[in-house]
């Protein structure tokens, strides 16, 4: 192989990623592969990368086979990722990274990034051992444990950062993990509520005090002045209380569609109405100040986006591997159940890139537009998106090898559950 085209192959096991983006498939730069469903694009086309495949190589027919094999070849070439450098790999060279739950318990699909890079040992590749913790069974979300340094990284609600930041406290978001709106609203099935601005007059459950923080910006959203709906906090059996009729609705999120404490519910779900962020990654701003400490959670940023590239090629590998990880989860549902969840947390995850967008990267304008609601409702002072995020860690997050992660998911070995869910 010549040096332009070694070039050309490097490049492409870098960054290229199968992408539905209506923009890309309309453009005709990137035509469809057969087999994939979607057009081959280079993700870092707007970070000034120019590099688009060739009609000719991609129209041709791509056996699995094939593909595994190319995928194979790509990943000769991993370590020479731009960006940031890889940290030591080796056991004794690995660096230790903690991360904190929000939820005080690890039995949802919700965490399948972490859960499949560790597996794979994607986190192991990038010099990091990755610690994942439940986090306290308290309000702060694990915001606490990073704060005093028990955790490296959390994973509030953008509320709840927007607060911490304008009580001066020092943390900034730097990966916008849920690109679409998580959170919305549950109903019974015979509810005639079908639209959020309906919960005017009536009630919304939520497990506790904290989590109003959750529904009021979705309430403003939809045009309810927040004391026009009786918030009820009733614990942790608060989708109960909307299915034996004690209360209008209760706060849902895109994980619990499908679970057993959610039948006989409606959702409404906020990516499919709202335009708001949703949780994030987020660590001490000291930390990305400094040089050794952005490396850190830029190689964990890239394990990240190898996790959700996984499960994006393979939903059901993805959730055979958080089912058989994540304590508990294997007790509360089924493996159709997780493939399902797992499906649909992957359509929040990838929200952004349906957008055009790189994993990641947060958007300006929604973060603005929380950031009035945020004021409006007299939650913070006035906050620049800013002041509460960094998009300096994506480029590099998004320089991984997708070849190799794709072929990585094709090739995982599915136990019978999944392989009928994955069919079914």
């Amino acid at each position: 192989m010549n040096p332009e085209a070694a070039g050309r192959s490097a490049h492409a096991g870098r960054h290229l990623a199968w992408d539905s983006s209506p923009a890309w498939a309309a453009s005709g730069q990137v035509p469809h592969g057969q087999g994939w469903g979607a057009p081959l694009r280079c993700l870092c086309e707007n970070l000034g990368c120019q590099h688009f495949a060739r009609r000719a190589v991609l129209n041709r027919t791509v056996s699995r086979r094939r593909f595994l094999v190319v995928g194979a070849a790509a990943a000769v070439g991993v370590a020479a990722l731009d960006g940031v450098a890889l940290l030591g790999s080796s056991p004794g060279n690995r660096k230790p990274l903690n991360w904190a739950s929000p939820r005080g318990s690890l039995d949802v699909v919700d965490d399948y990034p972490l859960w499949v890079a560790t597996k794979l040992g994607y986190f192991a590749g990038q010099g990091l051992d990755l610690s994942i913790s439940a986090g306290p069974a308290q309000a702060d979300s694990g915001l606490s444990q990073v704060l005093d340094g028990l955790a490296d990284v959390g994973f509030p609600s953008p509320g709840l950062l927007a607060s911490t930041v304008d009580r001066g406290l020092p943390l900034q978001s730097f990966f916008q993990l849920c690109a679409g709106p998580v959170f919305g609203f549950a109903v019974r099935s015979g509810s005639a509520i079908s639209q959020v601005a309906q919960l005017a007059g009536g009630s919304v459950a939520v497990a506790s005090k904290s989590w109003t923080e959750l529904v009021e910006p979705l309430l403003v959203e939809a045009g309810i002045g927040p004391r026009a709906v009786r918030v009820l906090v009733a614990g942790k059996d608060w989708l109960a209380s909307t299915g034996s009729g004690r209360t209008e609705a209760s706060l849902a999120w895109s994980g619990l569609e499908g679970s057993p404490s959610a039948h006989g519910l409606r959702f409404l779900l906020g990516e499919r109405w709202s335009t708001l962020p949703a949780n994030s990654y987020v660590a001490r701003a000291s930390a990305l100040a400094d040089a050794n400490r952005r490396k850190e959670l830029t190689a964990f940023t890239r394990a990240v986006v190898m996790g959700l590239e996984f499960a994006r090629a393979s939903p059901a590998a993805a959730a055979q591997i958080v089912y058989e990880l994540a304590p508990g989860l294997a007790d509360s549902t089924s493996p159709a159940l997780a493939v399902r969840a797992v499906s649909r947390m992957a359509g929040v995850y990838e929200a952004g890139r349906q957008r055009g967008q790189p994993w990641g990267v947060h958007e300006k304008k929604r973060w603005a537009a929380f950031l009035r609601i945020q004021e409006e409702l007299g939650r913070t002072k006035r906050l620049r998106p800013e002041d509460v995020y960094t998009n300096a860690l994506i480029r590099a997050a998004n320089d991984i090898d997708f070849l190799r992660v794709q072929s990585d998911a094709l090739a995982y070995p599915l136990d019978r559950g999944f392989r009928a869910a994955q069919g079914a």
